[in-house]
């Protein structure tokens, strides 16, 4: 027994430890073994409705051609598309730049609604909804770029009567710019090129992102006010519907160079993705939702208590290299050798910046901070540069 209380410290790191590494890994072998099964969908080649394309705008001036640029280079019947921009009251210019688009192309069907008092997106693009009378919509963000077939590629999908919406793998459209981009397109290759296919396959990908999403409209009433672009898709499973991800579709999007850009975007998306966890948990609670115990569980472990335990590994971790020393620091030298592989040093790294942000949006959650979604962009991209990569990637 005094053995025992000796080592409680050392036993419960073990136990720690443990946790942190060996679910994650479990799950991630797991996923990726489901993301390699085949879809069996019942498609139709053919299928090629009229479709409108939503974009929210907001001071988005220098972005604003460019995205109308990449929505006239896809590859699908220019008659068959009705682009509606929804602006939610810009002090820039705009919807001049919008205005002389469509001027110059006539071609290109395109419809503006311009609210004079600043109402968020998601109210804007409600307002749009309710214009068309197509029986799919796209919702694009400005600052987001689309490859050329991704509108054929998604209708195929789409046209399973099981399907209901799809979403697109996100790529980096700058991905060398610094560490934090490569770090990012790291990740993004990680979550959807297995993590949200998997789930797709198992279930729903109830996490989607404003970059592209496509939805067949008698699924789509509206738009989700308090979850944004996951909180839809969240109402659409509701109701019956799946949404699936899927990795052959591209969209592009520039990410934060800087470090410090980078988290004030990542600490956005756990907001909103723990939301929807608690959403979803309150839904199970209530038999509301017939999600797979064993994903639920996994996602809520990984994205809820796995930071914590992380914060808790570190000064437990330090008090044990300090006890053992010297014997302690020879360990870690060894172990940091792993990190000369690329694959294990960008794990490390980006557990420890996604496990430090949730856990300190969880943190603010609990002491009643409040998260208010906001249209402010964080671009350290020049638009030179942002033209450069858009032409070497053929996308306008």
């Amino acid at each position: 027994m005094a053995l025992k209380n000796m080592y409680t410290i050392e036993i419960f790191w073990i136990f720690l430890t443990s946790l942190f590494f060996l679910i994650p890994l479990m799950y991630y072998f797991i996923i990726n073994k489901i993301a390699l099964k085949p879809w069996n969908l019942n498609t139709d080649l053919i299928y090629n409705p009229n479709i409108t394309i939503l974009i929210p705008t907001h001071n988005e001036e220098k972005m604003i051609k460019y995205k109308l640029l990449n929505i006239k280079k896809l590859d699908y019947p220019s008659d068959r598309i009705h682009v509606i921009i929804t602006d939610d009251a810009s002090s820039d210019d705009t919807l001049n730049v919008v205005n002389k688009f469509r001027n110059d192309n006539q071609d290109i069907n395109i419809t503006v609604l311009a609210n004079k008092e600043k109402v968020g997106k998601t109210s804007v693009l409600n307002d749009a909804l309710q214009l068309s009378t197509d029986p799919v919509i796209v919702m694009t963000d400005a600052d987001s770029f689309l490859s050329q077939d991704i509108i054929k590629k998604a209708l195929i999908y789409l046209s399973d009567p099981s399907i209901s919406a799809v979403t697109a793998r996100q790529k980096v459209l700058n991905p060398n710019d610094s560490f934090y981009t490569k770090l990012e397109d790291w990740y993004l290759n990680l979550m959807y090129k297995t993590v949200r296919p998997g789930q797709s396959k198992i279930y729903s990908s109830f996490i989607t992102h404003g970059s592209f999403v496509i939805y067949k409209k008698s699924y789509l009433d509206k738009f989700n006010y308090k979850s944004d672009d996951s909180g839809t898709s969240l109402d659409i499973i509701q109701k019956g519907g799946k949404v699936i991800n899927i990795p052959d579709l591209i969209s592009y999007d520039v990410v934060p160079v800087t470090f410090r850009n980078r988290f004030v975007i990542k600490s956005r998306r756990a907001w909103r993705n723990i939301e929807i966890y608690r959403q979803i948990l309150s839904l199970y609670r209530n038999k509301k939702i017939n999600m797979p115990l064993t994903l639920l569980a996994s996602e809520l472990y990984l994205y809820i208590l796995n930071p914590i335990i992380f914060v808790i590994l570190i000064p437990l971790t330090i008090s044990l290299i300090i006890k053992y020393l010297p014997i302690s620091l020879y360990m870690t030298m060894g172990a940091s050798l792993f990190l000369i592989i690329k694959d294990i040093r960008m794990l490390v790294l980006e557990t420890m910046m996604v496990d430090s942000v949730i856990f300190l949006t969880e943190l603010g959650m609990l002491v009643g901070k409040k998260y208010t979604s906001s249209w402010k962009t964080l671009r350290d991209i020049s638009i030179e540069k942002l033209e450069h990569y858009l032409k070497i990637n053929n996308l306008i």
